[in-house]
Formats: structure tokens, C-alpha cells, sequence
């Protein structure tokens, strides 16, 4: 009867499992389905199309991004019960960040590319992310560094995603051992025994 009382964390069954959407190979699955779809929907341009075999063409250099932009995603549905207003600000700032640097070019002296990824890197818990984010960054810098010679907005973006990520993680562990909160005073009973992995 106790168990019938209890309430269940988000996106876990009264076993204590993890749904399948969010288990590491669904989430992987995912990502590479959601890049896929982005690169055909890119593929309707004419000038990408033709430079869809260019390593520094639009093809080849946003349809990568998206992996790891999808599985970042997917971690922050299945966590957003315990994110904060700050998290979810910086959230949308950093990818609003991204999104106007693609758009309207009218955010400068910052890569989105690098701004994303390595906010991504340092604020995930996913080793799918974290993976992902690590490949694609490694793809941006040499595209930045060797073919372009960009070295100011690349730094800039991956010092600020950084500094972004680290004030996030600094935020959320201070509000959840504040008294306010409950995080340190609250005592929640598992449901299960069986234990609940996390994305990848």
C-alpha cells in the first residue's frame, strides 16, 4: 500500500527504472535521427547541396552540432524538475546566443558553435553529450584554427560557455543544500530498490 502512496519521480515507473526514451542508446538513437532530419531539411538549399562535401561547407558543419545538441536537450527534459530559474535562463541564453550568431549574425566576437559545446561539455552529466561535444568541438577548433584562422571568436566562445556552466552547476548545488530548498533536510523514500540509470 506504501507504494501506491509514494510519488513517483519524474520519468521513472513505480519499479524505479528509467523510461526507455531516456536510457543511452534511445537517447543516441535520438540525436543522430534528429541531425539526420536537420541535414535534409539543409540539403533543400542549392548552395548546400554543392558544397555538401566542403569539411567547412554549412552541411558538414552544423548537421555534427546537432547530436550533441539533441542529447543535451533530451538530458534537460528528463532533469527539469530539478533545474532552477537560473539554469533555465542561462539555458536559453547561451542557445539564444547560438541561434542569433546563425540568424542575424548580429552577435560578435563569439562563436556559437564553440559557446554551445563547451557549455554542453562542462554542465552535462551524459557521456553521450560529453562524447559528442568533445568530437564536434575537436571538428570546430581544427575548422576555426587551421582552415580559417579564427582565433578570437573560438577562444571567446568556448571561455564564456565555460564560465556560463560553471556559475549553472555553482547555482544548483547552492540551492539544493539550502534550508529553503529542503535538499538538506528532506529525506525521500525510494520506491524500488532497483537503481535508475542515467543518460549514457
Amino acid at each position: 500500500m506504501r507504494r501506491f502512496l509514494c510519488r513517483p519521480a519524474p520519468f521513472v515507473n513505480y519499479t524505479g527504472q528509467q523510461l526507455k526514451v531516456f536510457q543511452p542508446r534511445q537517447v543516441l538513437l535520438c540525436s543522430l535521427l534528429g541531425a539526420a532530419l536537420v541535414g535534409l531539411y539543409l540539403l533543400r538549399d542549392e548552395y548546400v547541396r554543392a558544397t555538401v562535401l566542403d569539411a567547412g561547407g554549412t552541411f558538414q558543419y552544423f548537421v555534427p552540432l546537432m547530436v550533441p545538441c539533441f542529447a543535451f536537450a533530451i538530458e534537460r527534459v528528463q532533469h527539469v524538475r530539478k533545474a532552477n530559474f537560473f539554469q533555465h535562463g542561462v539555458d536559453f541564453l547561451v542557445f539564444g546566443l547560438a541561434v542569433g550568431r546563425v540568424v542575424g549574425g548580429k552577435v560578435q566576437y563569439v562563436s556559437g558553435h564553440t559557446l554551445l559545446l563547451s557549455y554542453m561539455l562542462v554542465s552535462t552529466r551524459s557521456r553521450i553529450v560529453r562524447i559528442a561535444s568533445i568530437l564536434v568541438l575537436a571538428q570546430t577548433l581544427f575548422l576555426k584554427f587551421y582552415m580559417w584562422g579564427d582565433f578570437v571568436t573560438s577562444n571567446v566562445g568556448m571561455v564564456s560557455g565555460c564560465v556560463l556552466a560553471l556559475m549553472v552547476t555553482w547555482v544548483s548545488r547552492r540551492s539544493a543544500t539550502s534550508p529553503e530548498s529542503g535538499g538538506s533536510t528532506e529525506k525521500q523514500v525510494p520506491l524500488s530498490k532497483a537503481p535508475s540509470r542515467d543518460l549514457g
